[in-house]
This record gives structure tokens, C-alpha cells and sequence, in this order.
């Protein structure tokens, strides 16, 4: 089954706690992780995913360490600088900069590749695109979605070196606005689904050519390199509140 929201892989889709985390129901035939993620998809009141997945569960350390994780494997595969994220622990504050620097994190691997941010949340691992959750639609997303939800550009925030930047640049070299979650707005469950997005497979390929230091197909989550003709049957992923 595929997440109503974010379209990974859950796996059964069970509510039980231990079957929702992450890789409980072991591995696909890539080695990606059933769930793809743990607590997908995110239990909201009111519900983004529908009544059955009515409830509350508030953004956790995992869901953050999860997505950081994801990105570092990603960049180490492809020889990229590593972003270098705020340490998150069990006695750490999920913090707006923690969002904050993992959209720029992909809006780098974005850059990279050529794709744009409605590549990334419009489209599959296999380039397929999706349509947009119409619950979302009836909270006001965008369909297709073109930015992150809750973002003021150029806002700038404190970093984790106590510096408070309001732009960031691209691998290209290109200064732009910081995607910055509202200092008025507290992290919710939408700002971690938002960053579930794969980069999209077609998107992949051409960080393939343009990093040097990586040849072969690749797996976007356990960044395996591996032979044949064929790409890999990634998790889905789209959005969520």
C-alpha cells in the first residue's frame, strides 16, 4: 500500500505503533525501508489522509533524523558537499532551522539536477506525475503544488551558528531567498511530509551525469550503485499535513 498523502510505501498500512515504524515490514526489492518512513502517514485531526487515519501524531526527532539521513546518503553517493544539519537528539527542540535546512538541502539537489520544486512535488520516483491530495487543495495547497506550504522567502532565522541569514546559495552559485518557515508558525506534520518528496527518477539520472564522482544506476535512499538497464522501483512520495 501506498500512503493516501504522500504516496510511499507503508507497507499493510496497519495503525499499530510497531507497524509503523520505520522498516518494521522490512525491505522492497531495493532495499528501501517498508514503511519508507516511520508514522506515514502522520495522523492529523482533521484528517489529511482520511478517516481512517484520524489522530495525532506530532512531529518527532525520528521524523527529522529520517530526512537528514535520506539527503547525507544521497549527497555522499554523489560526491556532493554534505549539508551540514543542527544535531537533533531525543532532548532537542524540532526548531523551525531544522525544517529550514532540509528545504534547502533539496532545493540544492534540485539545483543540481535541473528539476524544479514542481517537479519534486508533483512527480514520482518514476517521473509519473501525481495528482494532488484534494484535501490539501481544501486547506489551500496549490494543485500542482509550486512551493512549500507556510514559507516567507528572504525571512531570516537563526542558524545553528548563531547567525541569522536570509538567503542561501545554490550549487550553481546563485544567491537566493531563503525558504523560511514563518517565525509565527510552529513545525507541524505538513512541513515533514512536504520534505517525503523523492527527487524525482528523471531528475536523478541527471545528477548522475553531472557528478562525476558517481557511475550506475542509483538507489535514492541507500545510494547503491547497481547494474542493468533498469532504474529502481523507488517509494512514492507527495505531501501531507
Amino acid at each position: 500500500m501506498f500512503c493516501p498523502t504522500c504516496h510511499s510505501s507503508i507497507g499493510s498500512g496497519g495503525l499499530s505503533e510497531a507497524a509503523r515504524v520505520q522498516g518494521a515490514q522490512g525491505t522492497d526489492p531495493n532495499g528501501n525501508p517498508i514503511p519508507r518512513w516511520s508514522d506515514d502517514p502522520i495522523l492529523t485531526n482533521p484528517p489529511t489522509s482520511g478517516d481512517a487515519y484520524r489522530g495525532v501524531n506530532s512531529p518527532r526527532t525520528v521524523h527529522i533524523l529520517e530526512l537528514q539521513q535520506q539527503i547525507t546518503t544521497m549527497e555522499t553517493g554523489l560526491g556532493l558537499v554534505l549539508t551540514a544539519f543542527s544535531p537533533i537528539d531525543d532532548t532537542t527542540h524540532i526548531s523551525r532551522r531544522h525544517i529550514i535546512e532540509l528545504r534547502q538541502a533539496i532545493e540544492r539537489l534540485l539545483n543540481v539536477s535541473g528539476a524544479t520544486l514542481e517537479d519534486y512535488f508533483k512527480l514520482d520516483s518514476d517521473g509519473t506525475p501525481q495528482t494532488q491530495n484534494p484535501i490539501l487543495v481544501g486547506f489551500g495547497a496549490a494543485s500542482p503544488q509550486v512551493e512549500w506550504i507556510d514559507v516567507n522567502r528572504g525571512e531570516p532565522y537563526q542558524n545553528k551558528d548563531g547567525v541569522a541569514p536570509s538567503t542561501f546559495t545554490l550549487p550553481d552559485n546563485t544567491v537566493v531567498n531563503s525558504p523560511t518557515l514563518p517565525s509565527d508558525v510552529r513545525v507541524r506534520a505538513i512541513h515533514i511530509e512536504d520534505l517525503r518528496h523523492p527527487i524525482p527518477a528523471q531528475a536523478i539520472l541527471t545528477l548522475l551525469v553531472t557528478a562525476p564522482s558517481f557511475a550506475g544506476n542509483y538507489d535514492i535512499y541507500n545510494a547503491k550503485r547497481s547494474k542493468g538497464a533498469s532504474f529502481i522501483d523507488a517509494t512514492k512520495c507527495h505531501t501531507g499535513i
